[in-house]
């Protein structure tokens, strides 16, 4: 499967243990053949806010997600 993977890094340039699973979280859209995160930010609660697409079969789609400041997947974001 295709996904995104974020990385989060301490200002030394090491990865930070406290996010996801050794500094890294994927999130998996499905599976389709061409995804891509395009932007990223922070909002004033911690929370990384992505945006990019997913395409499968040839249908391209828009793709959000928002993770939790330790790199879960935030339940309360919804499509």
């Amino acid at each position: 499967n295709y996904q995104w993977s974020v990385f989060r890094f301490l200002a030394n340039g090491t990865l930070d243990s406290s996010f996801g699973i050794g500094g890294r979280t994927n999130i998996v859209f499905g599976g389709g053949s061409n995804e891509a995160c395009h932007d990223a930010t922070i909002d004033a609660s911690g929370r990384i806010l992505l945006a990019g697409r997913t395409s499968d079969y040839g249908s391209l789609s828009a793709a959000f997600a928002r993770l939790l400041p330790d790199g879960g997947l935030d339940p309360t974001f919804s499509d």
